[in-house]
């Protein structure tokens, strides 16, 4: 697995394309067969997708091309479309639900014969969930901290506020842990979900602006990610 973060310049003043890029045809179907993987409960969530897309980010990033990539791929990044569907591609043969050997495959034979009923059957990935019963570490006011912590993955903590301290304004609820479901790990357990507001000056240190000096960042956090401030 190869992960890549991506480097972020607080000094980049450079404009934001806000245009709008057309949908392909492909990109709709990707989406749809996401959407109905996980509506038939045969997928839990987006997580897995969206774990293998970030390692085809880092795959590119490092030079590690992925497998019979298509030749326009060879020599530049992929759209946001086109990573979907390498990474598609890479979680249902991680799943074993097709073969290498079939995506290869550029003329299928038309003439195979249909398969039965029992064939076409898919079994979905069911994962085990542990029970969640102590109750929450932090409350509604309690300080914080986000600890920084190297992990490889689907982690859905924003690198930025690592190892910044902020105020707990909420909870948020009980939720899978997203990290488990990504690496389809078992069993999967519920973890507390906080909204924790910071200080822009906490964030930004000494290259946070005059004028937003009394704003704040609200993001949220799992339970273990935050340790607590005195």
């Amino acid at each position: 697995m190869v992960h890549q973060h991506i480097p972020h310049d607080p000094l980049d003043r450079s404009p934001i394309d806000w245009s709008e890029k057309p949908i392909a045809t492909y990109e709709k179907r990707m989406i749809a067969l996401h959407n109905v993987l996980i509506s038939k409960a045969l997928f839990p969530g987006l997580s897995p997708i969206r774990r293998t897309a970030e390692e085809v980010d880092g795959k590119f990033a490092t030079g590690q091309l992925p497998e019979n990539i298509p030749q326009s791929l060879s020599d530049r990044l992929p759209t946001y479309g086109e990573r979907r569907v390498l990474a598609m591609e890479a979680i249902l043969c991680e799943v074993g639900w097709i073969q290498k050997h079939e995506l290869e495959q550029e003329n299928p034979d038309s003439s195979s014969p249909t398969p039965t009923q029992d064939q076409q059957s898919v079994k979905g990935i069911s994962l085990e969930v542990s029970d969640q019963t102590a109750p929450p570490q932090y409350q509604v006011g309690d300080w914080v901290r986000v600890q920084v912590v190297a992990k490889p993955g689907h982690i859905r903590t924003p690198l930025y506020l690592l190892g910044k301290q902020g105020i707990v304004r909420q909870i948020q609820g009980i939720f899978k842990n997203p990290e488990e479901l990504a690496h389809l790990i078992q069993p999967v357990h519920q973890l507390y979900l906080y909204l924790v507001e910071f200080e822009m000056p906490e964030i930004w240190g000494e290259l946070c602006p005059a004028d937003v000096q009394r704003d704040t960042l609200s993001a949220e956090f799992y339970e273990p990610w935050l340790s607590p401030v005195e």
